[in-house]
């Protein structure tokens, strides 16, 4: 499956956008719940603007708990239980840790979905951006991205 193997990887694209200090997310497959824990609490103290702009799965979600996130109405996010290491068992102490760090509606979505139940990628367990934009989640304004070099 390409998104196991892009999530294995970690493959986070970061591109430089207006003004100084944001970033963009333009496809995010997730990885390990720690690294996405530690870049979150990095981001909320730097106040650093993150824009949400194409797709975030997994541990890529936590991100929508930030102050200053932003995302847009194309944007996919796909859900799913954190997993113990090796992959092959649900984490439950993990997963409650993600569904804590979700915004309030987010959080509730969650639990009605049933969203973090599940180990695999679902449609029923994604949203879109202007899904979340209707829970409350903030649009972003229209910019340009250039890439970080």
């Amino acid at each position: 499956m390409r998104c196991a193997a892009l999530a294995c990887a970690g493959l986070v694209a970061l591109v430089f956008v207006e003004p100084v200090g944001a970033f963009d997310i333009v496809e995010d497959y997730g990885g390990t719940l720690a690294v996405y824990r530690d870049e979150a609490r990095r981001l909320e103290a730097s106040g650093e603007e993150l824009a949400i702009r194409g797709v975030c799965a997994s541990a890529c979600t936590i991100f929508l708990g930030l102050r200053k996130v932003c995302v847009e109405p194309g944007a996919m996010f796909w859900f799913h239980a954190a997993r113990l290491p090796g992959g092959a068992a649900p984490d439950p102490l993990a997963t409650l840790e993600m569904l804590s760090l979700y915004p309030r509606r987010l959080r509730d979505w969650a639990i009605r979905a049933h969203a973090l139940e599940r180990l695999d990628f679902d449609e029923a367990a994604s949203l879109t951006g202007a899904e979340l934009i209707r829970m409350g989640a903030r649009r972003c304004p229209r910019t340009v991205p250039r890439s970080r070099q």
